[in-house]
């Protein structure tokens, strides 16, 4: 709470007489005197139409329609872990949730799912791509067996489609704040959380990162590059996302990723200094590279691709993987709230990480659940 500023003490007559005069009035006090009057550390602050430090408290129960938990062949040898039907009976299940993120993340927080959630170490990695296209209607088009279908939104995906852009970019900010801040709850202390956005709403996301985990607590922006069919077009041609990492606190997990560089470039900076050590050392055979710079280049999932699923909005494994990687070790529980296409899931089986994904899509779930 904002502390009464010893500034206050130094208002004039006349402002003193107008705030007297708008307190009586039951009129709204112009912006200046929030300063004025309290003090906040806050050197800037983003600000928005409706903006409210509320959040979701709602508790809902779970619905289980489904279990998946039949055990892989490395781990048929474990059978007291899975009782005769092939069913896992004890420790963390992975989940797959379909609903409404905000409420599916209150009820995560609030809920007897939080215990498990902690018993399993707790959240040490979130990676969300929202929705950040300002024009779609959560309609898209299909293709299955070679043809083309169109889906039209369902109802709840057009309340959700009202609830993020009815206002424009209010609204937008708006939607995201409440999430993050019930996503930074969950989140383990060493734990980190990437957001991916593009140039519609990048600067928004940014601010509102700042505001919900702090500037001191920012890590990188990477710039995920990719290669698009060239096109002549009155701008620069389009051809980067950008991701945001943030910790959650002092301390993160942290694996070191490299990439290869060439042998010209290994031959050219084989020999210079960089703070006391050579870049021959740092560009060592063991290190298989350079530590990896903050852009990316890693191509679309398009066309033949094995990953391609059909899901519009879809994200490389390459690209997911190196966050995980980067930042959670095996075992450890990672999550994802716009889960879209399922990419997150599919990684983190791979890698041998848990996992949460939710999403209020049914082709969304529906794609997740195939891969």
């Amino acid at each position: 709470m904002s502390r009464p500023n010893k500034a206050a003490y130094e208002l004039s007559d006349a402002e003193k007489r107008d705030l007297i005069a708008l307190i009586q009035a039951g009129k709204p006090l112009p912006e200046k005197y929030r300063f004025l009057l309290f003090e906040d550390r806050r050197e800037v602050e983003l600000v928005w139409n409706g903006k409210t430090a509320d959040v979701c408290t709602a508790v809902l129960p779970f619905q289980t329609l489904e279990h998946i938990d039949e055990p892989r062949e490395e781990t048929r040898h474990q059978g007291e872990l899975f009782d005769g039907r092939g069913r896992q009976s004890r420790g963390w299940t992975n989940k797959l949730i379909w609903g409404d993120n905000r409420l599916v993340l209150s009820s995560l927080k609030a809920g007897p799912l939080r215990r498990q959630i902690e018993d399993a170490g707790g959240l040490k990695l979130i990676y969300i791509d929202p929705p950040f296209d300002v024009g779609a209607d959560f309609s898209m088009d299909i293709e299955i067996g070679g043809e083309t279908f169109h889906k039209e939104p369902n109802l709840l995906e057009q309340i959700a489609y009202r609830d993020t852009w009815g206002r424009g970019a209010d609204s937008f900010v708006s939607m995201m704040y409440e999430r993050l801040v019930l996503m930074r709850d969950l989140m383990a202390t060493d734990g980190s959380i990437f957001v991916h956005c593009d140039w519609r709403v990048h600067a928004f996301m940014r601010l509102v990162l700042d505001e919900v985990f702090g500037r001191d607590f920012f890590k990188n922006e990477i710039i995920w590059h990719y290669r698009r069919w060239p096109a002549k077009s009155p701008m620069f041609q389009r051809s980067h996302d950008t991701i945001y990492w943030f910790s959650r606190g002092e301390t993160t997990i942290w694996n070191q990723q490299f990439q290869e560089l060439s042998e010209a470039t290994l031959k050219r900076f084989g020999g210079k200094k960089v703070k006391g050590e050579t870049t021959k050392e740092v560009l060592s055979e063991e290190s298989a590279g350079a530590p990896m710079r903050d852009v990316w280049e890693v191509n679309h999932v398009l066309g033949a691709n094995p990953e391609n699923a059909g899901y519009p909005t879809q994200k490389p494994e390459a690209l997911v993987e190196r966050m995980v990687v980067a930042c959670s070790n095996e075992g450890d529980l990672i999550a994802d709230f716009f889960c879209g296409s399922g990419t997150t899931a599919a990684v983190a089986e791979k890698l041998g990480r848990k996992w949460i994904c939710t999403d209020l899509g049914k082709f969304a779930i529906h794609t997740t659940r195939k891969l």
